[in-house]
């Protein structure tokens, strides 16, 4: 587990919220939540103990159509002890949300060991993949979120007067063999909070919840993903998420400036 008195991943004073991995499959018998997660559960030193199940409204037309009203269910969620690691589980998809985050390498061998546990029968039929980065952006003293950014990137237009207190930017790109990436930034006052599509999954770290005092801050959320539609191994898997691993950490690197990693690499 990472430290709760100091940043996720390599940088002592890091703004990583979360970590988002998907994959999207064809359905099978194999890899429906029941049977997907009781292999998941078995895993050593995965450690999701905790057992969520999923429920969504069922509405009838009435007495005569046959349609149930009502609750069913639909997937699980497995979830760690300290309630910052949640794996969901659906009819054709599989969710990984992590806010303990030590680096790549150790969100890989997690997230590889479920891939892994995802393709016991063999090959599985990928839809889409898909790797998602949240950063909160806390100035310190003296600071503004824009000053940890490059080249203008979350400025409100110079024509319209000073910086708006309130902005939402969302940039989209496309990228080779079916791909693309989503980078979202909003900026406001009050403390950052995760996008409301992933919900309660997971707790916030510590660190960042702590740092907040007051004024503005912003959330930088950045969203790689490609369609596969292909038969992938676990193997396989992994490396796709190697090649949105790097493509996001570039992306990172691009939209914040010096100022930002000398903040975040020193001792908060």
């Amino acid at each position: 587990m990472s430290n709760s008195s100091v940043g996720l991943g390599q940088w002592p004073n890091a703004p990583l919220a979360l970590v988002v991995a998907q994959v999207r499959f064809e359905i099978s018998t194999n890899t429906n939540p029941d049977p997907l997660g009781d292999r998941i559960g078995r895993l050593k030193d995965i450690g999701l103990p905790n057992t969520t199940p999923l429920q969504q409204m069922l509405v009838g037309l009435g007495g005569t159509t046959g349609i149930p009203s009502g609750l069913g269910m639909f997937g699980k969620d497995l979830r760690s002890s300290d309630g910052t690691r949640c794996l969901r589980l659906q009819q054709g998809v599989m969710t990984f949300n992590s806010s303990s985050y030590r680096n790549f390498e150790h969100f890989s061998n997690e997230w590889g060991a479920m891939l892994g546990a995802l393709c016991t029968d063999g090959d599985v039929h990928v839809q889409r993949l898909g790797l998602r980065y949240v950063d909160f952006i806390i100035p310190e003293v003296g600071d503004v979120p824009e000053s940890y950014l490059d080249s203008g990137f979350g400025r409100s237009p110079s024509i319209l007067g000073d910086q708006a207190p309130m902005i939402v930017n969302v940039y989209e790109y496309t990228r080779d063999h079916g791909g693309g990436i989503r980078i979202q930034y909003n900026r406001g006052f009050g403390p950052p909070e995760l996008p409301r599509d992933i919900g309660d999954t997971v707790t916030p770290p510590t660190f960042l919840i702590k740092k907040y005092d007051s004024g503005s801050s912003a959330v930088l959320d950045i969203d790689r993903w490609r369609l596969a539609r292909e038969q992938m191994s676990a193997q396989q898997l992994i490396k796709e998420f190697v090649v949105l691993h790097e493509d996001t950490r570039r992306t990172f690197h691009k939209i914040t400036n010096q100022i930002a990693h000398l903040r975040w690499q020193t001792n908060a």
